[in-house]
C-alpha cells in the first residue's frame, strides 16, 4: 500500500466464520416474516420486483440479478421478477425462483442523450410502450417490494405509471437502491432538482439502499442531501460477487481453456470499451501468459476487426464477446486491467487481484471519482483514460512481477450479500404500515 494511502476502521469479510453470529439474529426475525407472511398473503410465497433501465453496458443486469440470488438464497419462498432493458439477460444464469420481462432497449449515447437500441421509434413512443409494460407487470404480478435500481423515476419518467399505482395501492413497499456513487455533487443536484428525483423519493420510496461503503463515499453529505431522504439510507455494503459462481449452468466452467497462466481485460458491455481492449491486446504481457480480453457484446463492428486482426498476429490473445459468469476467471487471472463499473471493481476487489482500473469519465464521472478513492485507499492503481496506450499497460503489467495483489477484504465493506436478507426483512415486516412510520431494523 502507497506510504499516502487511506486507512479506514476494519471490517470483517462477509465470508468470515464471524457472520454466524449475526446469522443467527437475522433467523429469529426471518421467522416472524414467515408469520406475518402467512398472515398478511393467504400463504402464497413472497414477491418481489427488480427494476433497472440497462441503457449503457450489462452492469445494472448484473447487480440485479446477484441481489436476486442473494434473496432467494435467503428464503426460497421467495418469486423475483426482473424487469429489464437488456435483452442480454437471457444469457445469464439464473437462480431458481427468478424470471425476467425484457423491455424494448434503449440505448444511452456518449453524450447522455437516450434513444431507441434496436427500433424506428421516437423516444417518448418507446418509453410509453415500457412504461405500460412495467405498469401492467407491477399490476399483475402483485409484489410485496420493487426494488427499483439507480433511476428513482426511470429512464425518461418511465416508472411513474408504475409509481403511481404503488402510492395508491399501499400494500406494497419500494426501495430504491443506488450504486456507491452517481457523479459530481453539483451534476446529481442538478439532475435530481430537473428529475423531482428527491420529492419522489420522499413521497413513494420507503427506503433507499446504498450498494456501497459510507467511509469510501457518503451520499448524504456528498450530494448535501434534506435530512429526511438522508434519514431513509441504508449502507449496505459493496456487493461481493463471488457467490454467483454457485448458480452455474451445467457443463459451464466459466474459464478460458488454457492451461497457461493469464491477464484478464475487462470492458463491461463493451460500448465505450474499445480503447482499452485495444491496447490491452497490443501490450507487452510476460512470457509464457495468455492475455484475455471480454470484449462485451456491444463492442463496435470495426473494434472488433482490429481485435481479431491482432488475435490472429498473437497466439496468446484471447477474446471472448460475452461470458455470463467471469467469476472463476477472475479467480484465475494473475492480473486485471479493467473499466471503473460498480461491478468490475466489485469483482477485481472480491477476488483479490493486482488491477489497473482505466475509468469511464463520460457523460459521467463516477468511474474516475470510485477509481480516484480506492487507489488512495491502495486497493487499486488508476490511469486515466487521457494516459491510455499500450506502453502505458505494458509498463504497468512489468511492475507486478513479484508482488500479490492487495489485502482489501478488512478495508473496503463488502457485506451487501450478508446486510440485503436482513433489509428485505425489514421491508416484508413494515407490509400495510404507511410511508412515515419508518422502522429501522434495530427497532424490529
Amino acid at each position: 500500500m502507497p506510504s499516502n494511502a487511506v486507512t479506514l476502521p476494519v471490517f470483517f469479510d462477509g465470508f468470515d466464520d464471524r457472520q454466524a453470529s449475526c446469522d443467527s439474529a437475522f433467523d429469529s426475525r426471518q421467522k416472524l416474516v414467515l408469520q406475518r407472511r402467512h398472515r398478511l398473503r393467504n400463504d402464497r410465497r413472497l414477491r418481489v420486483v427488480l427494476y433497472s433501465h440497462d441503457t449503457m453496458g450489462l452492469g445494472h443486469i448484473r447487480r440485479n440479478i446477484l441481489l436476486a440470488q442473494c434473496l432467494c438464497e435467503s428464503d426460497p419462498a421467495i418469486d423475483v421478477l426482473l424487469i429489464t432493458g437488456a435483452r442480454e439477460s437471457g444469457g445469464f444464469n439464473l437462480p431458481e425462483g427468478v424470471d425476467v420481462v425484457v423491455l424494448p432497449a434503449l440505448h444511452k449515447a456518449v453524450d447522455g442523450s437516450y434513444g431507441a437500441r434496436n427500433l424506428d421509434l421516437p423516444l417518448d413512443d418507446l418509453t410509453a410502450i415500457r412504461s405500460q409494460i412495467v405498469c401492467s407487470t407491477i399490476k399483475s404480478f402483485q409484489p410485496d417490494l420493487v426494488i427499483v435500481d439507480n433511476v428513482a423515476r426511470g429512464v425518461n419518467g418511465e416508472l411513474d405509471a408504475a409509481l403511481s399505482y404503488i402510492q395508491q395501492h399501499g400494500g406494497i413497499r419500494c426501495v430504491l437502491g443506488l450504486r456507491d456513487i452517481q457523479d459530481e455533487p453539483e451534476n446529481v443536484v442538478r439532475e435530481w432538482q430537473q428529475q423531482k428525483c428527491l420529492s419522489t423519493i420522499r413521497n413513494i420510496y420507503h427506503a433507499v439502499w446504498v450498494y456501497g461503503d459510507a467511509r469510501v463515499f457518503d451520499p448524504r453529505q456528498e450530494y448535501s442531501l434534506p435530512r429526511d431522504i438522508a434519514r431513509k439510507i441504508q449502507f449496505t455494503g459493496y456487493l461481493d460477487p463471488r457467490i454467483r459462481a454457485r448458480v452455474r449452468q451445467q457443463g459451464e466452467t466459466g474459464r478460458v481453456t488454457s492451461a497457461r497462466p493469464f491477464g484478464l481485460c475487462l470492458v463491461g458491455g463493451g460500448q465505450d470499451g474499445a480503447a482499452l481492449a485495444l491496447a490491452f491486446a497490443a501490450a507487452t504481457h510476460p512470457a509464457g501468459m495468455d492475455a484475455v480480453i471480454i470484449t462485451g457484446p456491444y463492442i463496435d463492428p470495426e473494434s472488433m476487426a482490429k481485435l481479431q486482426a491482432l488475435a490472429r498476429q498473437r497466439p496468446g490473445l484471447k477474446l471472448l464477446e460475452f461470458v455470463a459468469e467471469p467469476t472463476e476467471m477472475l479467480r484465475d487471472a494473475a492480473y486485471v486491467v479493467s473499466m471503473g463499473g460498480y461491478n468490475s471493481v466489485c469483482e477485481v476487489v472480491a477476488f483479490g487481484k493486482p488491477a489497473l482500473v482505466v475509468p469511464r469519465v463520460v457523460p459521467r464521472r463516477e468511474q474516475i471519482i470510485r477509481a480516484e478513492r480506492l487507489r488512495d485507499l491502495g486497493i487499486i492503481d488508476m490511469l486515466h483514460p487521457d494516459d491510455l496506450d499500450a506502453n502505458r499497460l505494458s509498463t504497468w503489467i512489468a511492475s507486478l512481477a513479484g508482488k500479490c495483489g492487495p489485502a482489501s477484504h478488512g478495508i473496503l465493506d463488502m457485506n451487501a450479500i450478508q446486510r440485503v436478507p436482513q433489509y428485505f426483512v425489514e421491508q416484508i415486516m413494515q407490509l400495510g404500515q404507511p410511508l412515515e412510520n419508518h422502522l429501522c431494523w434495530a427497532e424490529l
